[in-house]
């Protein structure tokens, strides 16, 4: 544990089996209220961390409450097994989340995988064997609704002597929830802006553009006076606004490649067409050496920057058979 601004501390927690490896759980001490921001996989190593750092810091569950910024299981997972042992007192969530939890995740993601792999061009066994090795099925935590604390844009949580501001920022997810201290300058930014690695941007649902969203959301955050930026993974930002600047930009590269591999091409692709021909750091960029799971997250980022420019008319979409093709007339 390391304390990374007066009163506001970090635990390390591992991510098993993840390439990001661990998530940054904070612990931030009020003078009236605690508040703990995310909590990792539903794992005995994960939870004894938490629950070691809250007793090392004298934190009082009945004093102690939870944020979590969103509902994926590297945040949210340890959740409801920390809760029945008392750990906080209230769970605060955005209200998206909230929905995505506990309508959509607890009742399972089967359904919805199965008609994105169709859309995106896989086969029905791999879409079946992206749902079960997907991190989401394998580290779910609680199965069971939550009752949470619901919150939206500019709610205000009062600890004492740090005063924060939730802000909304979709795009990595419907509803990701940040916290933003004013006066002394702190953002939490969850998984919204993060530092070496980029925030994956994937295809939600088809009335949500969520690269366009996210975009539109780190120019908001862009506005904000931030000296100390608190993100959930790797190491701490230095300097939010430049690092702003460098996502914004590979995102426009990234839309500059995806069109021209549809100049190129001159017909109609589909989603993992598309994802084949784009570059990656993984596997030697070989996207047909990749593991079933890292070509469903590079199908979705795909499915997201074509979305991106469909939605800004800037190409053409067609579905035949139940999967989805783009292409510029």
């Amino acid at each position: 544990m390391q304390e990374v601004f007066p009163n506001v501390y970090m635990i390390p927690v591992p991510l098993t089996g993840n390439p990001l490896k661990e998530l940054n759980c904070f612990v931030i001490k009020g003078s009236n209220r605690n508040l703990v921001v995310d909590v990792g996989f539903d794992t005995e190593e994960g939870r004894e961390r938490i629950k070691s750092g809250l007793k090392e810091l004298k934190c009082d569950p009945e004093c102690t409450d939870l944020f979590i910024t969103h509902a994926h299981e590297d945040h949210i997972g340890a959740m409801v097994s920390l809760r029945e042992e008392g750990c906080f007192y209230n769970t605060y969530i955005s209200e998206k989340e909230a929905w995505f939890y506990n309508d959509i995740r607890v009742n399972g993601l089967g359904n919805q995988v199965f008609e994105m792999a169709k859309w995106e061009g896989f086969s029905e066994e791999e879409g079946k064997e992206a749902f079960l090795t997907h991190p989401a099925a394998k580290n779910r935590g609680g199965k069971q609704p939550v009752s949470f604390v619901t919150v939206h844009d500019g709610d205000i949580l009062d600890l004492g002597d740090f005063t924060f501001r939730v802000c909304v920022f979709p795009g990595h997810t419907l509803g990701l929830a940040a916290l933003y201290e004013e006066k002394k300058k702190l953002l939490f930014s969850g998984d919204h802006i993060l530092g070496k690695i980029t925030p994956n941007i994937t295809f939600w649902r088809l009335d949500f553009d969520a690269l366009g969203e996210y975009m539109r959301s780190l120019k908001r955050a862009y506005g904000f006076d931030v000296e100390h930026l608190f993100s959930a993974h790797r190491n701490l930002v230095p300097d939010m606004r430049e690092r702003i600047r460098e996502l914004l930009e590979h995102h426009r590269r990234r839309l500059d490649e995806v069109l021209d591999l549809l100049s190129a091409k001159q017909k109609p692709m589909n989603v993992c067409q598309v994802a084949e021909g784009m570059r990656w750091d993984y596997a030697g960029g070989d996207f047909k050496r990749f593991a079933i799971t890292q070509k469903w997250f590079a199908t979705g980022e795909a499915f997201a920057h074509l979305e991106h420019l469909y939605a800004e008319k800037t190409i053409y979409r067609k579905e035949e058979q139940g999967t989805f093709y783009y292409f510029i007339k």
